[in-house]
């Protein structure tokens, strides 16, 4: 793959999700510290955006977070992340507001996220997922 992908290109993983062990992610890659020693890889961007959709729903179930705002917040932390452009991006290609109640079962809001990310990362106005 040319290296002027992003990272989560490289790795199907447009939601950048950390590998961890005791997460069994359908269609993820054996770990390889040689080519990604951080994140997750996955087989088809496919199953990348998959398992990002269920992370998002355990944000939303588990640690009963209902906004856009908290949502991304969570995910793409202020520390790493331009938080807040994920946001307005995510908020703009769903025409929502970011405090309003996010429906994360519905396949548009989790894509629609992704897509902000993954156009956050590229910084420009299309994706490739």
């Amino acid at each position: 793959m040319p290296p002027t992908e992003t990272r989560g290109v490289r790795n199907r993983n447009p939601g950048n999700i950390d590998y961890v062990a005791a997460n069994y992610w359908q269609g993820e890659l054996k770990p390889d510290p040689a080519i990604e020693k951080r994140f997750a890889r996955f087989d088809t961007p496919e199953n990348g955006i998959c398992a990002l959709g269920k992370l998002l729903l355990t944000y939303q179930r588990k640690h009963g977070l209902k906004t856009v705002k908290a949502i991304i917040s969570r995910w793409a932390p202020s520390v790493e992340n331009d938080t807040a452009a994920y946001v307005r991006l995510s908020v703009l290609l769903d025409a929502t507001d970011s405090d309003s109640g996010c429906d994360t079962p519905a396949a548009a809001a989790a894509v629609g996220v992704a897509h902000g990310d993954q156009r956050a990362q590229l910084n420009s106005a299309r994706s490739d997922f």
